[in-house]
């Protein structure tokens, strides 16, 4: 059992030794520039079009076609109006 913290402690010792080796370095560390946000593009308003019930319509409820107000898009939409 001593032989073994032995062995483990020299391993421990070996391991901190190599990681502190690369961290030390005569130059003085460089701050990076800091980072500009890119500008926000400005986000188009889309004016969508009053419902107009349809035969998909029914007494549950409307289909709102996509373009429509209160319409929620899903797969099946195209991705431009």
């Amino acid at each position: 059992m001593k032989k073994l913290i032995g062995i483990l402690s020299l391993f421990a010792v070996l391991a901190l030794c190599a990681c502190t080796q690369n961290s030390k370095s005569s130059a003085p560390a460089e701050v990076p520039a800091a980072v500009e946000a890119p500008e926000a593009t400005p986000v188009e308003e889309v004016q969508y079009v009053e419902h107009v019930c349809s035969d998909k319509c029914t007494a549950e409820g409307c289909y709102h076609a996509h373009g429509e107000k209160d319409h929620v898009c899903d797969e099946s939409c195209p991705t431009e109006l």
